[in-house]
């Protein structure tokens, strides 16, 4: 189920976008906190493919390019961080031009929808401390902070989780 906001769309992840997705990943603004700063590699990109693939075929999730106006202007959607939880976990990166306007936000809401349609019970993120507009994005769409941290490259990494809100 592909992901729906106004503002934006969402472009399943697949082997013709790896070019796009590596050209958002080198961005400075995207790979600051997602990415620890790191560099990446194009088989960075090919492994991020592969591992949404698998999640999708396990879960119903992936991850997705983010377009506006037919451009791309980052990526989201769910990823397996081992070293946080072995739950899937929303991400999103969007290019610093394309923030502080509320995409994120709507970026976020879009994807926790499709993922309770396909019976989740709950959503996990996980967000370095310093990362506070990440975490506004967050607490907007209506994330609780979770008490367990884990270690990261920033000090502690906060995870928090959103619940269905079936009624």
């Amino acid at each position: 189920m592909t992901p729906v906001a106004q503002r934006v769309r969402f472009a399943r992840l697949t082997e013709p976008a790896l070019d796009a997705l590596h050209e958002l990943a080198r961005d400075p603004h995207v790979r600051r906190y997602l990415l620890d700063g790191e560099q990446v590699s194009r088989a960075w990109c090919d492994a991020i493919l592969e591992a949404s693939d698998a999640l999708h075929d396990t879960t119903g999730l992936a991850l997705y390019l983010v377009e506006r106006d037919g451009a791309p202007i980052g990526f989201a959607g769910f990823h397996v961080f081992d070293d946080v939880s072995p739950e899937p976990q929303l991400l999103y990166a969007l290019l610093e031009a394309h923030t502080g306007c509320g995409l994120a936000t709507e970026v976020a809401e879009a994807l926790a929808t499709p993922a309770f349609s396909l019976g989740r019970g709950r959503v996990e993120a996980a967000v370095d401390a310093p990362n506070v507009a990440s975490i506004r994005v967050l607490e907007k769409v209506g994330f609780a902070r979770m008490e367990r941290t884990v270690p990261g490259a920033f000090g502690d990494t906060l995870l928090f989780e959103l619940h269905s809100r079936k009624r």
